[in-house]
């Protein structure tokens, strides 16, 4: 705790700030879109989900529905969680993330010499009601021979990927304790490409907080502030919770590695109690005054991974870990560069005297596109005129949410262009117009 407090006591007030700024857009003060200043983010983000329309207003934060196969995913990724402990004492959480390596923090597993004697408990979890009672857990020997990578706890100056906190470590296949095998228990793909959540969508936890059956936090679990290496949200965890794996819950993408809480620190980087005076080794955790909780980020994680040095015999492990992470980066390649035109249905009629909803409908055929843009009458005249004088009178260009749309903000745009032949094509002309910010189809 104290490690997390000298890291990010500068930056305190930067986190106190969005923390406020989320709990504005839960009152409706501000725009959800206002959290988010990584437009690429939200750009790859909207990609992943395609074209769905009602999916597009979820990212935006104007509805709260989840498609019901979140629900089938996000138990899928329960069964890879496992407790990790030695002599029957919990030590902290881990995921499988390829056919026999897991992932925990550095300060669950230091080293290879530490690695000894440890296991990997899965199914540790109550059962399906109405029984109240345990499942039967599966028990695996960890192995570091197969495979070992960690990153320390604390930054080493000149080290680039040091201070990560992780450990991938590899799994025996059988059981000591029963005829399953790790082949009963599914990998978590990591994906280290950006867009798999927005700052203000939710993300979960998939735990064993202070060693019990496997948890999930539901409630309060926003995204809403970061650093370079790790993000912070809302999530509640408790000691147990190291190395547990972050969720976020519109992708059912593994977006972090839960790390530590954060707490509030005083002018000193002492960390605070919620009275207000500096906290103590004996301080319990709920009395603690926390900022929230910080996870290190996949992306950063599998960077380390990508530029660590490795034996042969664990090059192949290696590549399992970043395989999905490179076929991503394919499909997201390809989506931005070669988006298909999709039909996107206005929300409301156009208004009259209103420039950005001034063109007539076109009866053509033509290629419908999304746009960011500011949301100001001046904005929309100069990307209009620039339209017409390219396309004709036929141009629509139209606010694709108005009834939350906020003036001088950043929002998205329905762009409607008649008798258009080569969507690929026009796209590279519609990314240089000034005022389109970014683009999505």
């Amino acid at each position: 705790m104290e490690c997390v407090a000298e890291r990010h006591g500068k930056a305190q007030g930067e986190f106190t700030k969005a923390l406020a700024n989320l709990e504005l857009v839960r009152e409706k003060k501000i725009e959800f879109t206002e959290l988010e200043g990584d437009s690429s983010r939200m750009q790859l983000r909207i990609a992943r989900e395609g074209n769905d329309a009602m999916a597009i207003e979820r990212i935006s934060g104007s509805i709260d529905f989840q498609d019901v196969y979140i629900f089938n995913l996000l138990s899928r990724l329960c069964k890879s969680v496992c407790r990790i402990t030695r002599d029957n004492r919990p030590l902290g959480t881990g995921f499988l993330v390829a056919d026999n390596i897991l992932i925990t923090n550095n300060h669950v597993i230091e080293s290879i010499h530490d690695a000894a004697n440890l296991y990997a408990e899965f199914d540790y979890e109550l059962d399906d009601p109405p029984s109240p009672d345990l499942k039967s857990k599966t028990v695996f020997r960890l192995n570091p021979r197969a495979f070992f990578l960690t990153s320390t706890l604390k930054k080493i100056e000149g080290e680039t990927y040091s201070g990560l906190d992780f450990t991938f470590i590899g799994v025996d296949h059988e059981s000591i304790n029963s005829n399953k095998t790790l082949n009963n228990f599914p990998a978590v793909l990591l994906d280290g490409n950006k867009g798999k959540i927005v700052k203000g969508e939710s993300c979960v936890i998939i735990q064993h907080p202070e060693g019990k059956p496997k948890k999930v936090v539901l409630k309060d679990t926003a995204f809403f502030a970061e650093t370079e290496n790790k993000i912070i949200y809302e999530t509640d965890t408790l000691p147990g919770s190291s190395g547990s794996m972050v969720v976020a819950l519109g992708t059912c993408e593994v977006i972090a590695l839960h790390h530590s809480g954060l707490p509030r620190t005083d002018d000193q980087n002492r960390v605070l109690t919620k009275a207000g005076t500096p906290a103590t080794p004996n301080t319990p955790d709920d009395e603690i005054d926390w900022i929230g909780n910080e996870g290190i980020k996949v992306s950063r994680i599998l960077e380390a991974l990508t530029n660590a040095s490795l034996t042969p015999e664990m090059d192949h492990g290696r590549n399992l870990l970043l395989r999905k992470t490179k076929k991503v980066a394919a499909q997201l390649d390809e989506t931005v560069a070669h988006p298909p035109p999709v039909t996107i249905p206005k929300a409301n009629e156009p208004e009259k005297n209103n420039a950005m909803n001034s063109a007539a409908p076109s009866t053509a055929a033509s290629g419908d596109f999304l746009v960011t843009a500011i949301n100001s009458v001046s904005t929309a005249q100069q990307i209009t005129t620039i339209l017409r004088s390219s396309y004709g009178s036929g141009v629509e260009f139209y606010l694709a949410m108005p009834s939350s749309a906020v003036e001088n903000h950043i929002e998205l745009f329905v762009l409607k262009i008649p008798s258009i032949s080569n969507p690929q094509e026009e796209i590279k002309e519609l990314v240089q117009i000034p005022g389109i910010l970014n683009r999505w189809a």
